[in-house]
């Protein structure tokens, strides 16, 4: 009877070494699936919050890194012109974040996506800055430097443009880091200088870039703030037209165009379907376009182009691929 029991009692403990083994290795994988995957994915924080997809939640063995997990550079000078911005991911107050440093420089750091605006209509980020830009201002090509950016940037959609775009669109195609045509459409969110808070304008180098001043001046520098926007919207507000895929997000700190010097640091950049109770109330409305005099006023839609034998003109091709090669066809 003793040796039964005993017997017994070694297949029970055999069977929980087993198990035990099973359940860590099993975890063991969820750590290095989690840890190493660049893969997009719903991710909750629990069951009754709704679902989202994290673009950049930064880890504690990236540290050091200039190109995180599915982050790549983003330069605009094939010809080496303009030094490239620095990015690393660094520990600051606490938090494993991105930081991006410039000195009379640009470059930024961008993630390739494919997402339903649709599906996914709220962008949430932290960021912060620790100088503004003085000499910024986003209405002249001269003064186009924001001491932080994040761009939403739009697939190329050949039938929504006419045939002179589409021939622009082909000549730059292949023409800088991301893969395929540039995008069709950019929303830069930048902390900007001149700028009213929430309006927009177009960017001087590239029309179908447009700039929205989430932040301004010196006013909340050296802090933290998240940011909550429903981009869907805004895109329909200033483009007038629903927004093709996401291509890719981008983070950047640029100031070449006014010789500035600056640092700024992101935390995490995330799309929802619906907000969490903790940012709603958040969401400003769509954004006012800057007049000319200073003003704000409700934007028109994107004036749609009328394509005719006179608008299709060589020295136009020439500078838009001029452009696209020097990176400046998605600012």
């Amino acid at each position: 009877m003793k040796n039964k029991d005993m017997h017994s009692g070694r297949r029970v403990r055999t069977l929980q070494m087993v198990c035990q083994t099973v359940l860590i290795s099993f975890l063991l994988l969820l750590v290095q699936a989690g840890g190493g995957s660049t893969a997009l994915a719903d991710e909750t924080d629990s069951k009754t919050e709704p679902r989202r997809i994290v673009l950049a939640r930064f880890q504690q063995d990236q540290v050091g890194s200039e190109e995180p997990g599915g982050w790549r550079a983003l330069t605009f000078d094939s010809n080496g012109g303009i030094k490239p911005s620095e990015y690393r991911v660094v520990k600051k107050d606490g938090d494993v974040v991105l930081r991006g440093e410039t000195e009379q420089g640009s470059s930024a750091l961008f993630r390739e996506i494919e997402v339903d605006p649709e599906e996914y209509p709220y962008l949430a980020w932290r960021w912060r800055v620790e100088q503004p830009f003085p000499q910024g201002d986003g209405t002249r090509k001269e003064g186009d430097d924001y001491p932080a950016r994040l761009y939403v940037a739009f697939q190329y959609d050949a039938s929504r443009v006419g045939l002179w775009t589409r021939m622009k669109f082909r000549m730059a195609k292949g023409e800088s880091d991301y893969s395929g045509y540039p995008p069709l459409w950019a929303l830069n969110y930048v902390w900007a200088n001149t700028l009213k808070r929430n309006t927009w304008i177009a960017n001087p180098w590239q029309e179908r870039s447009k700039m929205i001043a989430v932040r301004t001046g010196s006013e909340g520098v050296g802090k933290w703030h998240w940011e909550v926007r429903n981009y869907v919207q805004d895109f329909k507000t200033i483009v007038g037209e629903e927004p093709t895929s996401v291509k890719f997000i981008a983070v950047m700190i640029d100031g070449d165009n006014t010789n500035s010097k600056g640092k700024a640091y992101f935390g995490p950049i995330q799309l929802w379907s619906e907000l969490p109770p903790r940012f709603r109330g958040e969401v400003p409305a769509p954004p006012r376009r800057h007049g000319t005099n200073g003003s704000s006023e409700l934007g028109p839609p994107f004036r749609r182009e009328t394509v005719t034998a006179q608008s299709v003109v060589p020295d136009e091709g020439l500078k838009m691929w001029e452009e696209a090669r020097g990176g400046r066809a998605v600012r």
